[in-house]
């Protein structure tokens, strides 16, 4: 069916056009118009092409020759709306969207274009409802849909943290302790002062750090807390992992850096031996 198809124009356009050739499939399907001048959906196969080369007249001129030649075809509506929210009419777009929506409230695609259109236009609780719908309607759900809700929540203030922290949860429960998931709750956790709760969730990611580096964010956040003895010894931990790596990595510039930031944490001057000279 048609729709298939579109939605892979959509959600898909770099997976299904990463090969380039946008100037010949747009020669192609000219080429078939012309055969067949009254086929709509030959017209919004071309705009969407031409959309993914960010021609948006050209991609609205053939939505709105789909649109004349069958005034029914909703797909005009989603195609549109599309365009204008991405050459930045926002509030065009929402026009589109939510009449497309009306008719199909079960698309995925336009849930997900409405939802950030909400939030280009900084409207977050209507952002948040919308990415409620996208995320139920979709058995897996991708993770940035999580963290733009999540973001969409915090945006409201900090009375709505927990709510953020909430659908975060939610979205591990489903899709595992995926590190993005966990390391924005973290983040969201620190905000509110959970200690425990963001020690928790470092342990939980901890197979995604390396060593040194989980031992240092592990400091810092028990500095944050105000435990800095414990800051200090998990400080001391990630110098210990430095010190026995081999030497060719611990001369590593981005490891040097490394180390400089924590004996700075620790209030250690590092002096300046032979192997710190440029």
């Amino acid at each position: 069916m048609f729709m298939g198809a579109t939605l892979a124009f959509l959600v898909f356009p770099d997976a299904v056009f990463s090969h380039a050739g946008i100037d010949d499939r747009i020669a192609a399907i000219t080429k078939q118009i012309a055969a067949e001048p009254a086929n709509a959906d030959l017209y919004i196969k071309r705009g969407e092409l031409h959309r993914l080369h960010r021609d948006w007249p050209a991609a609205l001129g053939d939505f709105e020759k789909a649109g004349r030649l069958e005034p029914s075809l909703d797909q005009v509506l989603l195609s549109r709306g599309r365009v204008q929210f991405e050459r930045g009419e926002f509030t065009l777009a929402l026009v589109d969207l939510d009449r497309y929506i009306a008719k199909r409230p079960d698309d995925p695609e336009a849930r997900l274009v409405r939802a950030r259109t909400f939030r280009k236009l900084k409207s977050w609780p209507a952002s948040v409802l919308e990415y409620d719908a996208l995320i139920d309607l979709l058995p897996h759900p991708a993770p940035e849909y999580y963290l733009e809700r999540a973001e969409a929540e915090v945006a409201q203030g900090d009375i709505r943290v927990r709510d953020a922290l909430a659908g975060l949860d939610q979205g591990i429960a489903k899709l595992g302790p995926i590190f993005t998931l966990q390391d924005a709750a973290i983040e969201l956790e620190l905000r509110t002062e959970s200690w425990d709760g963001a020690l928790g969730r470092l342990d939980t990611v901890a197979r995604w750090l390396a060593p040194e580096r989980l031992w240092q964010r592990r400091g810092n956040i028990l500095a944050q807390a105000g435990r800095f003895t414990d800051a200090d010894q998990a400080f001391c931990k990630s110098l210990e992992v430095l010190a026995g790596m081999p030497p060719r990595r611990r001369n590593d510039p981005v490891i040097r850096q490394f180390e400089r930031q924590l004996r700075a944490q620790l209030g250690i001057v590092q002096g300046e031996g032979p192997d710190d000279r440029r």
